[in-house]
């Protein structure tokens, strides 16, 4: 499922290249951006929020952490662990599929 995770990267998200003063187009990579302070505290804060939600959330390997836009817009940080949409879109829906999946389990024997 980490696989799954990697493929669908919500750091990419372009709310959150307005957040930078260079607007990267999707698939670009600026190198000028990489060596900047700014863009390194920027990557230290969403990878701890990463870490985070790694280390407290079960449903960690449906959605790789999180989006780090969602983060700062209901937290104000990067850091932060679970948002509403995270919540709505990861965590209720896979409780749900699980609780079913359990039911039928439990009629099939």
């Amino acid at each position: 499922m980490q696989a799954v995770a990697q493929q669908i990267p919500c750091s990419q998200n372009p709310e959150m290249q307005s957040a930078v003063a260079v607007q990267v187009p999707p698939g670009g990579f600026f190198p000028q951006l990489v060596l900047t302070q700014k863009f390194r505290f920027l990557h230290d804060e969403i990878e701890a929020g990463i870490s985070a939600c790694r280390e407290q959330c079960e449903f960690f390997l449906l959605c790789g952490g999180g989006c780090p836009s969602n983060k700062l817009a209901e937290h104000g940080t990067f850091r932060a662990t679970a948002t509403a949409h995270c919540e709505l879109t990861r965590r209720v829906v896979a409780e749900v599929v699980l609780a079913n999946l359990e039911l039928a389990l439990a009629s099939a024997t």
